[in-house]
């Protein structure tokens, strides 16, 4: 099963019933978006052609990012039933060539098995509904994310959290408590850049926000408010700003 196919499906079963929310690529997303990109997402099995999961997530768009990213997020099966399970679509059923991969990732992966497409979407909808949305909701602003990003990532120590938490801050005007963040994070990251690539770009992401803070907190929301436009547009999601 190919994303575009599953999102078809998607967008027949499911948009419907999500007042507010519109498809784009492989996921359906509030709209209107503000400062945090919240949604659902649809990734289909590399190995299974008939399975596919769904992700909840929120992303504060803030943050420079070229993709959707899943920090702040979990699967809706690990968060009602804390065990990561995938949905099949019989009309999508391997071939007897792949059959033999299947049954292996059925001893590895448990998968939820209706009978049609009707019955699949409808589990969906009913997990949406009861986790995935009171999920989002809890992650709506970037006072939420201060407040309780942390916490819901799993992971509060993760550079990736800090750094959502620390611009979340000066978003609400704590400029003092994010520049301390900052200057925590900043020499963590130049130490592990040499074994982590990626860390370099996001010390240079700090360390100009350490300086417009300096400088004046209009200048830091200013640049958080382009970093915000240059997400969505990498997102191909303009038509939001």
């Amino acid at each position: 099963m190919r994303t575009r196919q599953l999102m078809r499906l998607v967008k027949e079963q499911v948009l419907p019933h999500l007042p507010g929310f519109r498809t784009h690529r492989s996921f359906v997303y509030s709209s209107p978006v503000g400062m945090v990109l919240r949604g659902f997402a649809f990734t289909p099995s590399y190995m299974d052609p008939a399975a596919f999961t769904v992700e909840v997530f929120a992303q504060p768009l803030y943050v420079p990012n070229d993709c959707v990213c899943y920090t702040f997020g979990a699967r809706l099966s690990e968060l009602k039933y804390h065990k990561d399970i995938w949905w099949r679509l019989r009309e999508f059923d391997s071939s007897k060539a792949e059959q033999d991969v299947v049954q292996m990732l059925r001893h590895i992966r448990e998968d939820f098995d209706f009978a049609d497409v009707e019955q699949v979407f409808a589990n969906i909808l009913q997990l949406i509904h009861e986790v995935g949305l009171p999920f989002i909701e809890r992650l709506s602003t970037p006072e939420d994310f201060v407040v309780r990003g942390a916490k819901i990532s799993g992971v509060p120590h993760d550079p990736y959290v800090r750094e959502a938490i620390a611009y979340s801050r000066v978003l609400t005007g704590d400029y003092k408590k994010a520049a301390q963040d900052m200057r925590k994070l900043y020499p963590e990251l130049i130490r592990d850049m040499p074994n982590y690539p990626w860390m370099g770009q996001m010390a240079e992401r700090v360390n100009r926000m350490m300086s417009l803070l300096e400088q004046s907190s209009e200048a830091a929301v200013q640049q958080l408010y382009e970093w915000h436009q240059f997400t969505l547009t990498q997102l191909r999601l303009e038509k939001e700003i």
